[in-house]
């Protein structure tokens, strides 16, 4: 059965699928993260030349990140859950159009689901990293004195 064309076709879609989209996200969170953290620098900046201390605002910026990432992690995994009970049921799982087959029953492998969300986090995570340690390096005075702008 797995020679079986429409199983390998389906079967290297949906995986296709999914690496593309996760490659997409992954893509899209990094270069939202990093125009967001340039467009606040000036705002970080003044916080530390107020006297907020730096470990604050790493503080913060982790806590909305964690939040962003928990909100993606969920609803990405949520929206393919529902997908996957929505859309596998209509695929075709013949050429003959006479043949009476029942539908799909999706089953979700929780194990590898779980893997899934869990790679993807650590991903993110480190992505996080990245960032936070862009905002140690940052120059106060710099950064106040030339508006600094990449």
């Amino acid at each position: 059965d797995q020679q079986r064309l429409e199983r390998v076709g389906i079967f290297g879609m949906l995986s296709l699928c999914f690496l593309a989209g996760a490659l997409v996200a992954g893509l899209g969170l990094l270069i939202h993260s990093f125009s967001s953290l340039t467009g606040q620098r000036v705002r970080y900046a003044v916080w530390q030349a107020l006297g907020v201390r730096r470990s604050e605002i790493m503080g913060t910026i982790s806590v909305e990140y964690v939040l962003t990432l928990l909100y993606g992690l969920l609803a990405g995994a949520g929206g393919g859950l529902l997908a996957s009970y929505l859309y596998v049921p209509l695929f075709r799982l013949s050429d003959d159009v006479g043949d009476a087959i029942p539908p799909f029953l999706p089953l979700v492998n929780w194990q590898s689901a779980n893997l899934i969300v869990l790679a993807m986090g650590v991903a993110l995570l480190l992505i996080e990293a990245v960032m936070l340690a862009s905002v140690v390096r940052l120059r106060i005075f710099e950064t106040l004195r030339l508006g600094y702008r990449e």
